[in-house]
């Protein structure tokens, strides 16, 4: 448990948004480049489970260092849903 005080709850959460917000942004044109290289999608979407797999788990053993890079990673992935709708329309 973090026990964020309340303004430190809400930048958090403030800095999550815009993170999701640049993170659909910037998949989308990683996903367009991929595609135009020829590559599928598919790995890109792999990659991106396994980084957030292990954001996930920095998360749940909690080290001692701060969790808001873990929380910007799982808020950035929560935008590459949109790249399992280009893979079924592939």
């Amino acid at each position: 448990m973090e026990k964020l005080d309340r303004t430190s709850l809400v930048t958090q959460l403030l800095v999550m948004a815009v993170a999701l917000s640049i993170g659909a942004l910037l998949l989308g044109a990683v996903a367009d480049s991929v595609r135009r290289h020829g590559k599928n999608i598919e790995t890109l979407l792999a990659i991106i489970a396994a980084v957030f797999i292990a954001a996930e788990l920095a998360l749940i053993l909690h080290p001692s260092f701060v969790s808001l890079p873990s929380w910007i990673i799982v808020a950035v992935v929560g935008s590459a849903i949109a790249l399992s709708y280009a893979i079924t329309g592939d």
